[in-house]
């Protein structure tokens, strides 16, 4: 399809062999159609991932990489290696983030290559999650960008960053970074913002449909249930009051958008996290400073399940 070169994917992972290899499983076949260059950024304490990857290159799927990270770096680090083009190589278009339990189908594919070779948008966004009538959206103010879709950004798999403009230098930092800063959690979504509010009129392509499709892999969660209230009821907040004023206007509606899942718009859903080890009593002070800003229950329903 004449589409080398224009999309990479960075797959960051640590520790799930299982879901790599379901993963792979599911959709080599249709990664080498779509001629799609996959990279497993790693930091597994042992080889199992890399053994997984590692046999499909050698059966000769030559569209996978493998690179082995020191152990225990943080999926920032390595969002930060991907997006700098460490151990890419070839000169890509696009470079795309990925958590490792993320599966796409060729439709999106199809489309997404239509996209980037025609209309090569700054940002393309992927409203993957859900179902929706297809549409193929551009938007050009960032401000308006953030206002509507910053929830989704969130998702690391939905958006695809063209190199040579919202890239362009992006260089690692030196230093690690800590779960008491905002970016360990959020580099991408802070990469996003900071450089569209950077540019002149970014052109920003959202599409949707039936199509647009992301899929889990069911041998993958998410791994922050337990610190699920530490990221969204506070690094959330910081990592948005950070970026930069053009957003100033619409940074409330964004926190309070996505800062948690339904399940806090009902006592039933604070007591699933609770139940689930997500909702703790030590936690309380945090949440209770900031329980206006991501919830419309009323505080002391948080005392009525914490009992």
């Amino acid at each position: 399809m004449g589409a080398i070169n224009y999309i990479a994917i960075g797959v960051v992972t640590y520790g799930h062999p299982e879901v790599v290899e379901h993963v792979l499983e599911n959709c080599f076949r249709t990664y080498q159609a779509c001629q799609l260059d996959v990279y497993y950024y790693d930091s597994s304490p042992d080889s199992r991932t890399e053994e997984v990857v590692k046999s499909y290159i050698d059966k000769g799927y030559d569209n996978f990489y493998y690179l082995r990270l020191p152990e225990g770096m943080g999926s920032a680090k390595k969002a930060e290696l991907f997006f700098s083009g460490y151990g890419l190589e070839k000169d890509y278009a696009y470079l795309w983030l990925m958590k490792d339990r993320v599966m796409v189908e060729s439709p999106l594919l199809l489309s997404l290559y239509e996209v980037v070779m025609l209309d090569k948008p700054d940002v393309v966004l992927l409203n993957g999650y859900g179902d929706h009538d297809s549409t193929s959206e551009l938007i050009t103010d960032p401000a308006d960008f953030y206002k509507r879709w910053g929830w989704e950004v969130t998702s690391m798999d939905t958006t695809l960053l063209k190199r040579e403009s919202i890239l362009k230098g992006f260089e690692a930092s030196k230093r690690d970074y800590t779960k008491d800063e905002p970016i360990f959690y959020f580099l991408h979504y802070d990469t996003v913002f900071r450089r569209l509010a950077d540019m002149n009129a970014p052109q920003i392509r959202v599409l949707s449909g039936p199509h647009i499709k992301l899929f889990s892999s069911p041998k993958g969660s998410p791994g922050w249930m337990n610190e699920l209230f530490d990221i969204w009821a506070d690094r959330w907040i910081k990592e948005n009051e950070t970026l930069p004023s053009c957003y100033d206007e619409y940074k409330d509606e964004v926190i309070r958008g996505r800062a948690l899942p339904v399940e806090l718009e009902s006592k039933e859903g604070l007591l699933w996290l609770r139940d689930m080890g997500a909702l703790r009593r030590e936690q309380l002070p945090m949440i209770l400073k900031n329980w206006n800003r991501i919830s419309e229950l009323p505080e002391t329903i948080l005392y009525e399940v914490l009992e």
